[in-house]
């Protein structure tokens, strides 16, 4: 057979592949987009709520990654607020020192009053008892609730992207459902979270997951990795690829 022939036929099989494609591809997506979206929205509840063994792992890693990093340990810290947080106050019969304010570039309660409470770098325990002691210059017995919010970005394949404040505690899986889910090309079991330079990969597809211990810290970046599709990604244009070679090889040698 000539190179001719091998061309031609090459160009007609990536054209029936194309056409086959452009007809069926919007009928299958129909089919499987609902069951990408129901196992993604399951996949997220049960990573939620999931109690058991866990996995994690760092993208190139530049030391020996300890669970800690994303355990909530009684006897760890839930994180340290830092510059641009959130803390929601409430004082009983105090509405001019009560609201929500943020952590300023000083480190200190964005407030006229408060101004005086640094709070960056500080353990989140730490924070009652530091505003207790500002309030005890006006009560004696004062009543409060103090409740720290960090900023936390998520992104990716997610349906609203976005900087949202999470209380200490909340589950890397719970930020996502935050956003509003994985979208129909979301991978869940392929989340990357970035914090203090470093790069975690999480599965929150993986039944042992203890995703109630990968919790968020302040400025951690969430993730959600797009899903592999052994046609979109590679078949598909490399049969169009091919085509169109084979197109240009007839085209130009008139064989």
């Amino acid at each position: 057979m000539c190179r001719n022939q091998i061309a031609q036929e090459f160009f007609q099989l990536a054209s029936i592949f194309s056409y086959v494609y452009q007809v069926l591809a919007p009928h299958m997506i129909r089919r499987i987009r609902p069951v990408r979206r129901w196992a993604a929205t399951a996949a997220l509840i049960f990573a939620a709520l999931s109690t058991s063994e866990g996995t994690l792992h760092a993208q190139q890693p530049t030391s020996v990654l300890d669970s800690a990093v994303f355990t909530m340990d009684p006897s760890q810290s839930a994180g340290f607020l830092r510059t641009g947080d959130m803390l929601r106050i409430q004082v009983w019969r105090q509405p001019e020192l009560s609201g929500e304010f943020f952590v300023n570039e000083e480190g200190v309660i964005a407030h006229p009053l408060y101004n005086t409470i640094r709070v960056a770098n500080r353990p989140v325990e730490e924070v009652p008892s530091l505003i207790w002691q500002f309030l005890t210059r006006f009560d004696q017995e004062p009543n409060f609730e103090v409740e720290p919010f960090f900023q936390v970005f998520v992104g990716g394949e997610v349906r609203e992207p976005n900087l949202l404040f999470l209380r200490p505690g909340a589950t890397i899986a719970q930020a996502i459902v935050q956003a509003g889910g994985a979208t129909d090309n979301g991978d869940v079991g392929s989340v990357r979270v970035r914090r203090d330079g470093e790069e975690y990969e999480v599965d929150l597809n993986d039944p042992r997951a203890r995703m109630s211990e990968f919790t968020v810290r302040s400025r951690d970046e969430v993730m959600v990795q797009e899903q592999f599709s052994l046609w979109g990604d590679f078949l598909q244009p490399a049969l169009s690829v091919g085509g169109s070679v084979a197109w240009l090889y007839i085209l130009f040698t008139g064989r």
